[in-house]
């Protein structure tokens, strides 16, 4: 009868860290997917309505990739959740070098 209470207690623990890891996983592919597409969601708008908003745009991607970073942190299993974080990021900066770049030729042709 110890025996198999010990066997049960056993499989309770497994199971109840088992789904805490799996839980700890889906927040952390929720955490990354919704990153991802703020950054898609960026690269769709107009570059004239980003540029005077730019601020507000950099802050949320900032506090978005926190997000992401921080739900990362602790899995083990991550390395398909960071080449996502990372193509979100290489997408995101060239995006802002091609935004910034036409914001600098826009102020360019309003001096002339």
């Amino acid at each position: 009868m110890k025996n198999l209470k010990s066997i049960v207690a056993i499989a309770f623990i497994t199971v109840a860290f088992g789904s805490c890891a799996d839980q700890k996983k889906t927040q952390a592919e929720k955490a990354v997917n919704n990153y991802v597409a703020y950054v898609d969601s960026v690269g769709n708008v107009a570059s004239e309505d980003l540029a005077e908003k730019w601020d507000d745009v950099e802050s949320d991607y900032i506090a978005k990739k926190n997000e992401a970073e921080l739900a990362l942190e602790n899995l083990e299993d991550r390395m398909e959740l960071d080449q996502k974080l990372e193509a979100g990021s290489k997408k995101y900066e060239e995006f802002k070098a091609n935004l910034l770049a036409e914001k600098q030729k826009w102020k360019l042709q309003i001096t002339k």
